[in-house]
C-alpha cells in the first residue's frame, strides 16, 4: 500500500491522540518507532527497527524497542502479523499492509471490537482469530 505524506501525517496525528487518550505519554522514542512503522512498506522485527531506528536514536536499546511495541500492541496501536518465522513482525494499525497480495486484511477475521486507542488511530490487533 502508498502511503501519501498526508496520509502519513494523519496517522502520526492519531497516533499521537491515540497515546493522549490512553494515559501514554508521547516521547520522541515512541513517535520514532511508530513513525518507521508507518513509513515502511514491509512488517519489521524488533530487531529490524532497532537497526533501522539506532541511525537516528544511537543510544535506543533493543529492549526498549520491545517494550515499546509491546505496549503499543496493548493499546491497539500496532498489529502483531503472524508469520510461519519464529519472529514477531509488527506493522502500524491501519496500515492493511498485512494480507497484501491475498485480497485479505487478516484484522477482518474474527470478532469483537477495538480497543479505544486502535479507533482512533485506525486500526486493531489481531491475536489467532480474534479481534481486539
Amino acid at each position: 500500500m502508498i502511503h501519501t505524506h498526508e496520509s502519513q501525517q494523519q496517522q502520526l496525528q492519531a497516533f499521537e491522540q491515540a497515546c493522549r487518550e490512553s494515559g501514554l505519554k508521547v516521547t520522541h522514542q515512541r513517535l520514532m518507532i511508530f513513525r518507521e512503522l508507518v513509513l515502511t512498506p514491509d512488517h519489521p522485527t524488533a530487531e529490524q527497527l532497532h537497526q533501522r531506528i539506532r541511525k537516528s536514536i544511537p543510544t535506543i536499546s533493543l529492549d526498549t524497542i520491545y517494550r515499546t511495541l509491546a505496549t503499543f500492541e496493548e493499546h491497539g496501536l500496532v498489529n502483531r502479523v503472524d508469520t510461519q518465522q519464529s519472529q514477531a513482525h509488527f506493522e502500524a494499525a491501519g496500515t492493511g499492509h498485512a494480507g497484501a497480495g491475498t485480497g485479505q486484511d487478516p484484522r477482518r477475521a474474527g470478532g469483537g471490537g477495538r480497543a479505544p486507542a486502535a479507533a482512533a488511530a485506525g486500526g486493531g490487533v489481531r491475536r489467532g482469530n480474534q479481534r481486539y
